[in-house]
């Protein structure tokens, strides 16, 4: 199972316990669901991989987004706080957590079409291991206070 699907998976089993009683009384109603990567350029790589970020993930973003299967995307540069913090920061929001149940998928026949294979979608993740790294994946919701 890969990661986002379980972390998703766990955010889905604690949800579930607020029952419907809590959505009545709740302050707030549950908006969408964004995935945020936290990147760590190795020096000097930041605008190879700021290339990268703006030609081939960017395609796959919108192709994703065009199928329906994410709402947005964004990047966000940040000066790191220390040597082990993220200079690159990527969002990627889907409209739910049920969003997650065949998010993989669908996005490997993107990353495929894109890039044209899944041996070199494979090989893109491996090269661009020697330029980046990925320090954390979060999922967060968003909520909108009533």
């Amino acid at each position: 199972m890969k990661k986002c699907t379980l972390i998703a998976l766990m955010g889905v089993f604690s949800l579930a316990g607020m029952g419907s009683a809590h959505a009545e009384d709740s302050p707030y109603t549950l908006g969408p669901v964004t995935q945020v990567t936290s990147v760590r350029t190795v020096w000097g790589k930041t605008g190879e991989y700021m290339k990268y970020l703006g030609t081939t993930w960017k395609q796959e973003q919108e192709a994703a987004k065009k199928a329906g299967i994410i709402v947005g995307y964004q990047v966000f540069l940040q000066n790191p706080a220390t040597a082990d913090d993220a200079d690159i920061v990527l969002a990627v929001t889907m409209k739910n957590w049920a969003a997650f149940d065949t998010l993989d998928d669908k996005l490997a026949e993107i990353d495929k079409t894109i890039e044209g294979s899944d041996a070199a979608a494979a090989k893109g993740n491996v090269d661009r291991n020697a330029i980046r790294h990925i320090l954390s994946i979060k999922n967060i919701q968003g909520v909108t206070l009533k």
